[in-house]
């Protein structure tokens, strides 16, 4: 196995190209975004076997097109702001933060894998949480570790009819806690379809 550390904000990232990335049992750290594809890159396609990921986004997607397969993997998404702030990450997040930017056209598959939310400051530390997205496709059959009962955030500035989202169907209960809509599950997989509206 592999082993680094990131003295800077990403310990993998991939930025300004399109790459071809496979991490065979890496463990791997960073102080923000541990494995991160930035807005600049266009069209990448990672696969992930075994190994763990942890910062405050275990990993962070803003570049389009990027398809990512991850199978027996520990992401680890920590929160070690002071309480009552918050980082604004999950474990694995979507998104590109800047208005009027969009990522679009994702598709991450995590299958026999470990999600750990973890906050030293008593704040929410959600699972996956997206943000200006559109066309995503996530399957997360993956155990999940919360830290609260928080597993998904959609920012309300996106629109839930431009996400497809999977969890274990353990989750179906957090969800609907956080006003979620779910599916009939099917496969051991239950899907989001909505929100409530109050």
């Amino acid at each position: 196995a592999t082993t680094y550390t990131g003295d800077e904000d990403r310990a993998i990232n991939v930025i300004n190209k399109a790459a071809t990335l496979t991490l065979d049992n890496v463990s791997a750290a960073g102080f923000k975004y541990t494995i991160n594809v930035a807005g600049t890159s266009v069209g990448s396609a990672i696969t992930i076997n075994g190994g763990s990921y942890s910062g405050y986004a275990a990993m962070n997607i803003t570049g389009n097109e990027t398809n990512v397969t991850a199978n027996g993997t520990t992401f680890v998404g920590v929160n070690d702001y002071a309480s009552g702030a918050s980082n604004a990450f999950a474990v694995v997040a979507f998104g590109a933060a800047a208005k009027g930017s969009t990522t679009d056209d994702v598709a991450v598959t995590i299958t026999d894998s470990k999600l750990i939310a973890m906050s030293e400051g008593n704040n929410k530390q959600y699972v996956v949480s997206m943000t200006n997205v559109e066309d995503i496709e996530v399957t997360v059959d993956a155990e999940l570790e919360l830290y609260d009962e928080n597993v998904f955030l959609l920012n309300e500035d996106c629109d839930i009819s431009t996400v497809e989202i999977a969890f274990r169907d353990d989750y179906a209960e957090y969800l609907q806690s956080q006003g979620y809509l779910v599916s009939a599950s099917e496969d051991g997989l239950v899907k989001v379809t909505g929100k409530n509206s109050n």
